[in-house]
């Protein structure tokens, strides 16, 4: 969601502005997230929050999930197929765990699916994701934006991610804060807890 905020409402660009005595707000564009329709693929954990907040913001949720349980969870979500996902999405965001079946699930063919004007959000694993194919929509505007915390090389990620204007990155953050360190140290310590001391 922070991506998709800062895609939409030009957050750092505002500020750069402001700091050099630049307050008009006539020269670049922002974007409403009410209305907009929001496309996740991977309806576990953290999918499942993002269209919690999502629907905070008024959107509209189309979903993709392979897990008849996670559907029969969500029964009040519109579950489509990844192909109606990707034609019909204004923000596209993939929430899937890397493995061989999801290797490149995003790929050429499916990325051509998207709307032009479309925004794609990536924060699962960088390999998931035809990464080459994506610089050449960028660079040619085929999708308006996309916002990136995960990479196929990382830490070594492709140089040319570094040209394009049209693309906001993250070094692999999203879910890595203060809190949630302490949270996952406090499993890590119950976990080994009921292990060595309960049985």
């Amino acid at each position: 969601m922070a991506l998709i905020l800062e895609i939409f409402k030009k957050i750092k660009f505002s500020d750069s502005q402001i700091r050099k005595g630049k307050f008009r707000d006539l020269n670049f564009e922002r974007r409403e997230l009410f209305g907009k329709t929001l496309g996740v693929i991977g309806v576990g954990k953290v999918g499942s929050y993002v269209v919690r907040l999502a629907k905070a913001f008024g959107m509209k949720i189309i979903a993709n999930d392979i897990d008849s349980k996670v559907r029969k969870t969500y029964k009040n979500l519109e579950f489509r197929s990844s192909v109606y996902l990707l034609k019909h999405s204004d923000i596209v965001s993939i929430h899937i765990p890397l493995n061989d079946k999801n290797k490149n699930f995003i790929s050429k063919s499916k990325f051509d699916l998207m709307k032009k004007n479309s925004v794609f959000i990536n924060t699962s694993r960088g390999a998931v994701i035809d990464e080459k194919y994506l610089i050449r929509l960028l660079k040619r505007k085929k999708i308006k934006f996309a916002g990136l915390d995960v990479f196929e090389n990382e830490p070594d990620i492709n140089r040319e991610l570094f040209k394009i204007e049209n693309l906001i990155m993250t070094n692999h953050t999203a879910g890595k804060t203060a809190e949630s360190r302490v949270k996952m140290s406090e499993d890590i310590f119950h976990q080994i807890s009921n292990h060595y001391i309960f049985k």
